[in-house]
Parts: C-alpha cells; structure tokens; sequence
C-alpha cells in the first residue's frame, strides 16, 4: 500500500492533488481519512462528498479533532487528509449508531456484534475505530471486542473538538463519511486480507505508584467511593491540595486498571458541582444513576472525581502519574517495535489532549 497525506487548504487544491496521485481502484481498495479541526459537521460531510465524487470507489472515514498532526507538529484550525491505495487486502467501512430510537446507549456485546456483522471478516487483521465522548461504555466495549474477535488488532480513539478542555470532559466531537454525520455514533475502518500484517503499539508515559484499591460504589461515569471511602477525598489527599485550585493537573496523575498498568484512565476533579450538573449532557445516565441509587443526592454541590467512560464496582486501581521522561522512554519503545515491523508502509498516528498540554513537542 502507499499513503499520501495532505494538509486541507482549498477543494481545488484537493482535486489538483488527487488528479496527480491517479488513483485506480482496479489495483486496490482506496482508503480516504480526513481529520479536521477546522469544519462544522455539514461542512465536513461536503467536504467527503466532494472526495467521494473524485474518487466514486473511496472508502471514507472522518473525525473531528481538536488539532492534527502535520509535519511533526500538532496543528490546530487544520484539517489532514489522508489516503491509502491498496496494493492487497480490502477495506470495508461503517457508521453505526451507538444509541437506539429511544436515545439509549446500545449495550457493548450488542453493538460489539453489530461491529462483527458489518465490517468484520474472517481474514481482518486490523480495526480503526473512533468514537464520540457521548458513548460511554468504551473500555466495556473493547473487551467485548477481544472477545468476539480476539485475532484483530483495533486502533483509534474519541473524537474531540476545539472546545475541548483538560479541566471538563465535554461531550463533544462527531464522526462522518460522504452519507452523514454524528455525535452517537461509532466509525470503524476495517483491513483485511491473508498478505495483510499489522503492528500496532502505544505510549502512555504512565508510572504506577502505591497499592491497589477497589471501586466501591459509581454513579455512572462518577466515581463515588474507593475501598468504602469518599473518591474525591483520597484523590486529593494523593495528589495535594494545590488540585483545588489547579483542576487541569489531574491530568497528571490517573488510576490504571490493575489488569493494564500501562494505559491511564484520565480523570477530572470539580467542586461546587452536583452528580446531575456532571451527567447533564446524558439524560440517560441521569435516569441509569436514578434507578440504581433512589437515595442519592443528585443535586447537592460537592468535590467529585469524575472518569471519562463508566466505571464498575469492582474494578480494581492502582494511582499512577505522568512525566516527561517516561514519556520518552515510552515513545523510544514504540518507534522501536515499529521500525521492527519491516512491512510497515504506513502508520496512523493518535495523541492524547493531555500529553501535549503538559509535553509541547512530544509529537516530534
């Protein structure tokens, strides 16, 4: 396969460019990426509908970001475009809701199977998957899937938006092709084929410290209590009391899941708010906490440590923290696995809100 990226600047530049690459579905299956920080959901399904009326055959695939990345910086009021021309193997694509017609988040092993029956094959070996923030049962939904399909590597993430912020987990970002877009849905790129290999790997710059605790009670996405004691309270007698003023350093210091010490599950820490200010932009989770604690306080203000996806009682932590060294470690270790991988020919590449804001150039 051969991968062009382009950084968007006009349609008629586009075409120009596509014009040159004289793109032949006849020698493979076309996958076209775009990942734009710069357009509004209509505008970017113009945009792939103008892509997808260059090349009829293309497979599309589309997210919202906060920023790109382009010639080894993070580039914000950007929009990337990628394409791949497959020398081997296929590619087929689907948008698939996450919420049914009643607006609630579909079960993780259903749309797992959903996943399965739509893009999955036999001789898949690799998913790119990306989400909105307003699914969240994702971690639940990636152990479904090494589950259902434990051979296939899956790679991806949530997509953000410019508004997002290191001290909220907003709700924000979509994902769309040249048919539509949307903010409960889930986009998934799937390659295939028996000369098809993959490596996929990840950086996390996390080091875990201390012993392991228990979630003891949850309030969806609101972690309550830990090891029976108040959730807040232990996280900031962890980190110090400088959180109180500085929320964005929670960013700093996650839990891990004692199964997968190295990948961070980010946390937020807020005062002055109530469990229904934090589940505002889910009206389900809101009526999901109602029914599971009919004596919770939902409305009275107080400190709160909230998770970016649900988390379940009994899930075991560990405290961890981030810092630049590790970082670079850990991103030495990625390059090395990937340079490796002598059949590599192009690589996606993904990176977190909060590395950047605390490591300027760890893109570079």
């Amino acid at each position: 396969m051969f991968t062009w990226n382009f950084q968007y600047i006009s349609k008629a530049r586009l075409a120009e460019a596509f014009n040159q690459l004289m793109l032949d579905p006849r020698k493979g299956d076309i996958l076209v990426r775009i990942h734009t920080a710069i357009h509004l959901e209509e505008e970017a399904v113009d945009l792939a509908g103008f892509i997808s009326h260059l090349v009829p055959e293309a497979h599309i695939f589309g997210t919202s970001t906060s920023a790109v990345i382009s010639w080894g910086k993070i580039s914000q009021n950007q929009c990337v475009v990628s394409v791949t021309q497959m020398s081997g193997g296929t590619v087929k694509t689907a948008l698939l809701p996450t919420f049914d017609d009643n607006d609630m988040p579909i079960a993780p092993d259903v749309l797992c199977e959903n996943i399965r029956n739509a893009v999955v094959s036999d001789d898949t070996k690799l998913l790119l998957t990306f989400l909105t923030r307003r699914y969240h049962d994702v971690f639940s939904l990636v152990d479904k899937c090494n589950d259902y399909f434990p051979d296939v590597q899956m790679i991806g993430g949530l997509a953000n938006t410019s508004d997002i912020s290191l001290k909220e987990f907003l709700a924000s970002g979509f994902v769309f092709n040249e048919k539509g877009w949307s903010n409960k849905g889930i986009l998934l790129a799937a390659i295939g084929g028996d000369r098809v290999e993959s490596c996929t790997s990840y950086a996390s710059g996390v080091q875990v410290i201390g012993r392991e605790f228990v979630v003891t009670d949850t309030a969806g996405k609101c972690i309550l209590t830990i090891d029976g004691k108040d959730a807040a309270e232990q996280y900031v007698s962890g980190v110090g009391d400088n959180l109180r003023k500085r929320s964005e350093l929670a960013n700093l210091f996650p839990y891990v899941y004692s199964n997968n010490m190295n990948m961070p599950i980010h946390v937020s820490f807020t005062e002055g708010k109530s469990i229904r200010d934090i589940l505002s932009d889910s009206h389900y989770a809101i009526r999901a906490v109602t029914a599971s604690h009919p004596d919770l306080d939902m409305d009275s203000p107080h400190a709160l440590i909230t998770a970016n996806h649900n988390v379940n009682v009994g899930m075991k932590l560990k405290r961890a923290f981030i810092y630049d060294k590790k970082i670079i470690a850990d991103n030495y270790a990625l390059f090395r696995r990937i340079e490796n991988f002598e059949k590599a020919e192009t690589i996606f590449g993904y990176n977190c809100v909060a590395r950047s804001a605390i490591y300027s150039n760890c893109v570079k």
